[in-house]
């Protein structure tokens, strides 16, 4: 498959809904209200002069935003911007992703899933964490399969060799770096 390159802006309310599907609504807003509770419980305590109390719902708190970490992060994202814009340049088996002037690049092998969270919306997510949507109108069945096939191979026995070469590769090169 020759490379393909896609450029799209995504808005907020595709970014909010397919999170939303992805993670689950209720899931979420759970999350959201138990660390909005224990916010205002440290405020609270705070303001009353409960010292321990205070320290007791920062460790809540925390532990709650270190749960639902990706969740959050996200959903500040979606907040914060009201437009995405990507530019993806898709190569022979991985992508890159142009994210403030620098292009980042993933492996195809390393996706855990495609999925349609929204019918205009394709979501690929790889094991890193990093979660990419992609208009339906935009890509072609051909392509989507052809990603999808790296993404299969990626999960064979031999695929993992791969995976697990590249990362050698990776870890000398940066050794040479220092």
């Amino acid at each position: 498959m020759p490379p393909f390159h896609l450029r799209y802006r995504l808005s907020r309310s595709q970014r909010l809904r397919a999170l939303l599907a992805m993670e689950g609504i209720s899931y979420s807003v759970f999350g959201l209200l138990l660390f909005a509770f224990f916010c205002l419980a440290i405020v609270l305590n705070g303001r009353e002069g409960k010292i321990g109390g205070a320290f007791f719902f920062t460790a809540m708190a925390l532990g709650i935003f270190l749960l639902w970490k990706t969740v959050f992060l996200r959903l500040v994202g979606v907040l914060l911007f009201k437009w995405l814009e990507v530019d993806l340049l898709v190569r022979d088996n991985g992508a890159g992703i142009l994210i403030g002037g620098e292009r980042w690049y993933f492996f195809f092998d390393g996706i855990t899933s495609i999925k349609q969270y929204r019918p205009d919306l394709w979501t690929i997510r790889h094991f890193n964490g990093f979660v990419l949507h992609i208009p339906k109108r935009l890509i072609t069945e051909e392509q989507l399969q052809y990603i999808r096939d790296e993404m299969e191979r990626g999960h064979t026995p031999e695929g993992m060799r791969m995976v697990i070469e590249r990362g050698r590769r990776v870890q000398e090169l940066m050794k040479e770096g220092r």
